[in-house]
């Protein structure tokens, strides 16, 4: 399930599986910030699922483990997870959070660092105050190249359970670990990715300075939750860097799944072995028919894109 598909419900498809009977294999593989697309770790998934239990005839704890288990709390004004995997050869676990955002096409996703405890993967988490719910939900990867998503779970809070109370004005900095991931590939060319070529990634730039792009350009749904909402004066701020002199498009989506309006601007980038900021302000958003965009609060994507390979750093509203 791809978590941004407007058109497959990623909470539905869970509920969905759990509803197989019991004698049946059955597991969920998630494509995180995907939207129509299948990425290429549930493609490796699909294909041992096929190798191990419709090529073999059956399926075990070794190759295809059960379901993990997810359990979340506040605990010290923050949010606790604990995910217990399933099966043996664990390669890793995943952490995915949002906030606030019931539906889940326009979710954004934030990656978390999960520790191992003993037998028991655990993070924690700072919500925003104003959130009021964060919605959660761990990957569990395997040796063998196969996944298995846990259930989705919603956790709802008051502002005084929590301690963080100011909204956070950074859409992307690269000395924030795991920021990559509010970002999806803004378009695709087919329906499933064999390999990683898709994803968004972070690349070096000037002055050994990191940044993250994909060649499909970059999309976000952080602009709709209230920690994320930009003030009505706001300015896109960016630094980025092209090795090439190219146009660079900014865009600000309203109703990305539905009429989908988009008002855009663009920049000219001088190209070279610099990083260059740039500074937008609302005014400079228009459509093609040349209607400004009047206030933020219609806004629920933004996408950057360029003919050229280009890295993001430090986006901001200021």
């Amino acid at each position: 399930a791809a978590t941004n598909s407007n058109e497959f419900d990623v909470d539905r498809a869970y509920d969905t599986v759990s509803k197989m009977q019991n004698a049946k294999y059955k597991a969920v593989c998630y494509s995180v910030n995907e939207i129509d697309a299948i990425d290429g770790k549930a493609f490796s998934s699909a294909t041992v699922f096929l190798d191990k239990y419709l090529i073999l005839g059956g399926a075990n704890t070794e190759e295809l483990p059960a379901e993990s288990e997810i359990k979340c709390e506040i605990v010290d004004c923050k949010l606790k997870t604990e995910v217990i995997p399933e099966g043996t050869n664990v390669k890793s676990v995943d952490l995915f959070v949002s906030e606030e955002i019931a539906v889940p096409s326009e979710r954004t996703w934030q990656k978390v660092a999960m520790k191992k405890s003993g037998d028991v993967y655990v993070a924690y988490y700072e919500p925003y105050g104003k959130s009021g719910a964060v919605t959660v939900f761990a990957q569990v990867n395997y040796k063998n190249g196969f996944s298995v998503g846990t259930l989705i779970v919603n956790k709802k809070f008051n502002p005084e359970e929590v301690c963080i109370k100011n909204k956070s004005k950074i859409l992307y900095s690269s000395r924030i670990d795991g920021a990559e991931f509010v970002f999806c590939p803004a378009k695709s060319k087919t329906k499933v990715y064999a390999d990683d070529k898709r994803r968004v990634k972070v690349g070096k730039g000037p002055m050994g300075i990191e940044g993250v792009y994909s060649k499909f350009g970059l999309l976000t749904f952080k602009f709709k939750a209230v920690k994320d909402m930009p003030a009505e004066d706001a300015i896109l701020m960016f630094d980025v860097y092209s090795k090439k002199a190219e146009e660079f498009t900014v865009k600000l989506i309203s109703d990305y799944h539905g009429a989908k309006i988009e008002y855009l601007t663009v920049v000219k980038l001088v190209g070279g072995e610099v990083w260059q900021n740039v500074k937008i302000e609302m005014n400079k958003f228009k459509t093609v028919e040349g209607m400004p965009l009047k206030k933020y609060e219609i806004i629920n994507a933004l996408e950057f894109s360029s003919n050229s390979e280009f890295l993001l750093n430090n986006a901001l509203w200021v």
